[in-house]
């Protein structure tokens, strides 16, 4: 996988290097295709909210066997309203 190092560690340097070229192309982009990219996104939140919430909570259940505090398990943790107030906050 590009941007992870020998160590299995994400090549930091490389990804800001992606990240700036790409910050450079969508100042480009006309608003008119970001706001459409946009929808797009928070349509995709909607129509794979039962996926995203099963992955979430598979997440949250990984987190919680390596010892994450509750807290932060609740801060990580999506459910329908959680979701739904994403996807509006894309829009």
């Amino acid at each position: 996988m590009e941007g992870i190092n020998v160590n299995g560690k994400t090549d930091l340097q490389q990804m800001g290097k992606r990240a700036r070229a790409a910050s450079r192309s969508l100042a480009k982009t006309p608003a008119s295709v970001k706001n459409q990219a946009l929808q797009g996104v928070a349509d995709a939140l909607e129509t794979r909210c039962d996926e995203i919430l099963a992955a979430n909570l598979e997440d949250v259940d990984a987190g919680r066997l390596d010892g994450l505090s509750e807290s932060v398990l609740g801060r990580l943790s999506l459910d329908r309203s959680k979701l739904a107030g994403i996807a509006g906050d894309v829009r």
